[in-house]
């Protein structure tokens, strides 16, 4: 499962992006660190499943809100 999951910009947030890089070369999940991360993946199914769905609320939150002044 392949998740849409960026790494943080270098300037902007240079502690998380380091996290990141060092528990993606030890090939574990970059969000909790805890676990393997999936094949082929950055993060464990886990932390796919939880961002996954949060960001479905936050696309469905959008999308109502543009068909509601779409409607105006």
């Amino acid at each position: 499962m392949k998740t849409a999951y960026l790494m943080a910009d270098d300037k902007t947030y240079p502690f998380v992006n380091q996290t990141e890089k060092r528990r993606l070369l030890k090939g574990l999940c970059v969000r909790c660190g805890k676990v393997e991360a999936s094949p082929n993946a950055r993060m464990c199914l886990d932390c796919a499943e939880k961002v996954n769905a949060t960001m479905r609320k936050y696309n469905a939150r959008k999308k109502a809100e543009r068909l509601q002044y779409a409607a105006r």
